[in-house]
């Protein structure tokens, strides 16, 4: 690969004003191994306190909003459960009793310590974070009734990849790992929604960094510029400081 005599001028990551929902990367199958006497399950209805109750409530129309959720009609429902992290809340959905019990496991690999002595050799690195990595990966439509749940006495399902399901994380670094191929993206790795872009030598790191950047914004893949890093020299990576 030939390499620019100087460095390409690379525009500082700025907020992005896409909704994550625009991204359009190839849906997944969520749900292809599920065990064969999968039956749907509606779960039993929970009391929140009214806090909680109104905490739902936003935290659903703020879901509807930016089309990650939708109205469901479907024979599955899970329950919310609001989740209290010292002063901050969180919603997460109870799959444990409704669709993971019949769904068994996808055993694509996740990157390892091995992935460490790949990215090492370069000498530049820039780190990406993908906006709310989980949903900017579509559903297909006739599998978004296995995440159907209840909030404020409606039924809703995900458009987009949930938090809670049995293969979730799976289809999350599959989807990332094949935008890669596809766009045969070179030194550009995958650990979840953080994406590294390495090269040798500053020329070679910016050159593969936007290819990838035009490669992303072709799939209106959106990132968090706070917390992403553009032309460093090591890097903090699974613990370990490269």
């Amino acid at each position: 690969m030939k390499c620019p005599k100087e460095a390409l001028t690379i525009p500082p990551l700025k907020p992005q004003q896409l909704s994550v929902a625009a991204a359009r990367l190839d849906p997944p199958r969520l749900f292809e191994f599920l065990l064969p006497e999968c039956t749907p399950i509606a779960s039993r209805s929970r009391e929140y306190t009214p806090e909680d109750a109104k905490f739902i409530e936003s935290e659903v129309q703020r879901l509807l909003a930016a089309y990650i959720i939708e109205p469901a009609r479907s024979p599955w429902r899970a329950q919310v459960l609001v989740v209290h992290q010292g002063p901050k809340k969180r919603l997460v959905i109870d799959y444990s009793t409704t669709i993971n019990r019949f769904t068994l496991l996808d055993a694509y690999p996740l990157p390892n310590i091995e992935f460490m002595n790949t990215v090492a050799p370069a000498r530049y690195y820039s780190s990406l974070d993908l906006r709310s990595g989980y949903h900017q990966i579509p559903l297909l439509e006739e599998e978004r009734f296995y995440t159907a749940f209840e909030a404020g006495g409606e039924l809703y399902q995900y458009k987009r990849l949930p938090f809670g399901v049995t293969n979730g994380v799976s289809a999350f670094q599959r989807s990332i790992d094949c935008f890669i191929k596809r766009y045969q993206l070179q030194k550009v790795y995958a650990y979840l929604d953080d994406l590294t872009v390495t090269g040798e030598t500053i020329e070679e790191h910016d050159l593969n960094l936007k290819r990838f950047l035009d490669a992303a914004a072709t799939r209106n893949l959106t990132f968090n510029g706070d917390k992403s890093k553009i032309r460093i020299t090591s890097l903090r990576m699974l613990g370990y400081l490269v």
